[in-house]
């Protein structure tokens, strides 16, 4: 994001330009000039805590204003670590809202990253009022619940807001251990009786900020959009569960939500009985008198690990989720706003790497294929390699890549678009693009993988959500900006109305309710995806037949 400098030269006055006096008295005048420029230019907000002092970006058309690192709850430290948000109190003097916050504490590269101190927001409008007062559309941000931050330059909202002059909220939220760690003593703390899914009343904390002071940034307090990609998406899933969320958001945007075995649906006592009690033992916490006092007393950065297969997660708790998404979603027990839910043609071919590192370093074998899908399927890995056999593909790591894309994300996307669109409006794509420009988890990131081919990876279609080159990656082609463009417009305009159209970016084709059985397939000619064509291309049939 590139921002205006707000300073201006001044042309000093001519009777001034000799001697110490007029020099002293000239540099105290433009030092004056440039601070009353800057402060008048800044573009400020009145939000219930107080004001905020924003940026206005450069080059924007409308001009957007940013107001980044927007407290939205107390900092969740020392007593309040292990608790649920708490309001953030007011302050008198105008807060500056210029550079965004620490992200969320978590680990990176094997060092710790971030804060503790992490309850901030970002917000992206334009800078002109109008009497309409514009939707809004709040991002989640992924990382398996371990990683990932709303400040990443990947989520900046600029070009949203610039292409449809509405409103983009970034999050960040707790995250790992410090976001959802579960434990029978924090259950007696807490009036309902439960802990951990700390990380997902921070999204609602900042849902609940958002709402009360939309109208402040121009925005429609009763037009929220709730979107995220990844656990980002998953969040969107628990939050539609979630009874306490009810009447924070109108729609919800769901990109690529990743089901079991990676995100697994865990009971609070299972979870106490599990990876909690590792973490518990992990800080040193084990045998402590009172283990609430010593979990709060301990480095924050003991609480972080290592391998996306060592998290610990949202858990059904009884209050804040009460049955798994899928289950809410087939029995209508959810909040009802209209929904759009899809995912990538190729998702697990980058994901694999990061997950599954033993795939990668030695490359995969056929015997290893045989022995990884053993692992992961038990009694089912017979049928599923006779489904998915290495001969049909180029290398044994592909055949894996497909059956995780299938097992792990597809049709566990199906299957939910298809309780969901029994109880509400939903509309249902794929993003199937096989040369993307590189995504936030870009395979170009990575060394490269003999007998892989990518395509339409994990993470490919943020890029063009945001209307965003990677940082420091090969810019937008005109090619790569047309497909933003249109893709841009579907979510806004399902923010603004709850139908999503590409008009003016082309206005074909007719994005069809998913009752109707059809998904837009977004490519570099968006389409549509006849009825069958998905369940044929993922094996979606097959899966349910074997309960997975």
């Amino acid at each position: 994001m590139t921002i205006i400098d707000t300073n201006h030269e001044s042309k000093y006055c001519p009777g001034w330009q000799d001697g110490a006096i007029g020099g002293v008295a000239l540099f105290v005048l433009v030092a004056l000039f440039w601070t009353t420029q800057a402060w008048a230019q800044a573009p400020t907000a009145k939000t219930t805590n107080g004001e905020i002092i924003g940026i206005q970006v450069a080059g924007t058309s409308p001009a957007i204003n940013a107001f980044l690192g927007v407290p939205f709850a107390t900092p969740p430290i020392g007593d309040l670590r292990f608790a649920p948000p708490q309001p953030h109190a007011s302050w008198e003097t105008p807060l500056q809202t210029t550079q965004s916050s620490q992200p969320s504490l978590q680990a990176s590269n094997g060092s710790p990253l971030g804060s503790e101190d992490c309850l901030y927001l970002n917000v992206y409008t334009p800078a002109t009022r109008s009497f309409v007062f514009r939707p809004v559309l709040v991002f989640i941000p992924g990382g398996g619940f371990v990683e990932g931050t709303g400040n990443s330059p990947y989520y900046d909202g600029q070009v949203i807001a610039e292409q449809s002059e509405e409103i983009v909220v970034t999050i960040n939220y707790r995250l790992g251990a410090l976001g959802f760690l579960t434990a029978s003593s924090l259950d007696a703390e807490s009036p309902h009786g439960v802990s951990g899914n700390y990380g997902l009343e921070d999204q609602q904390a900042a849902l609940k900020w958002i709402k009360a002071n939309a109208a402040a940034f121009g925005g429609n307090p009763n037009n929220i959009t709730l979107f995220g990609e990844s656990a980002g998406a998953n969040s969107t899933e628990y939050q539609l569960a979630s009874p306490l969320a009810a009447g924070l958001f109108q729609h919800a945007i769901v990109e690529s939500s990743i089901g079991p075995p990676l995100i697994p649906s865990q009971t609070l006592a299972q979870s106490e009985a599990g990876g909690s009690l590792g973490i518990i033992s992990q800080v040193g916490c084990s045998g402590a008198s009172s283990i609430p006092a010593c979990l709060r007393a301990a480095p924050a950065d003991a609480f972080l690990t290592s391998g996306f297969l060592t998290w610990i997660l949202p858990v059904i708790d009884g209050y804040l989720l009460k049955q798994t998404p899928l289950a809410a979603f087939q029995s209508g027990q959810f909040n009802k706003v209209q929904v759009i839910t899809g995912n990538n043609l190729n998702e697990a071919t980058n994901l694999i790497e990061l997950v599954f590192p033993q795939v990668v370093n030695p490359p995969l074998t056929a015997s290893g294929y045989t022995e990884i899908l053993e692992e992961l399927f038990g009694s089912n890995a017979e049928a599923i390699q006779a489904q998915y056999p290495v001969g049909d593909y180029q290398s044994p790591i592909q055949a894996f890549a497909a059956v995780a894309t299938d097992s792990f994300i597809a049709c566990p996307t199906e299957q939910k678009r298809i309780a969901l669109a029994e109880h509400t409006t939903v509309y249902g794509y794929e993003f199937s693009d096989p040369d993307p420009v590189m995504g936030p988890l870009g395979p170009y990131l990575l060394p490269p993988t003999p007998g892989l081919t990518y395509g339409a990876y994990h993470t490919a279609e943020l890029p063009y959500v945001f209307g965003l080159a990677s940082p420091g990656g090969t810019p937008l082609t005109r090619k790569d900006l047309t497909l933003s463009r249109s893709v841009i417009s579907y979510w806004t305009s399902f923010g603004l109305t709850g139908y999503p159209s590409s008009f003016p970016y082309g206005g074909d084709p007719i994005w069809s309710n998913y009752r109707q059985g059809e998904l837009l397939n977004i490519n570099d000619t968006i389409t549509s995806l006849p009825v069958g064509t998905f369940d044929t291309e993922h094996n979606c049939s097959f899966w349910s037949t074997i309960g997975l």
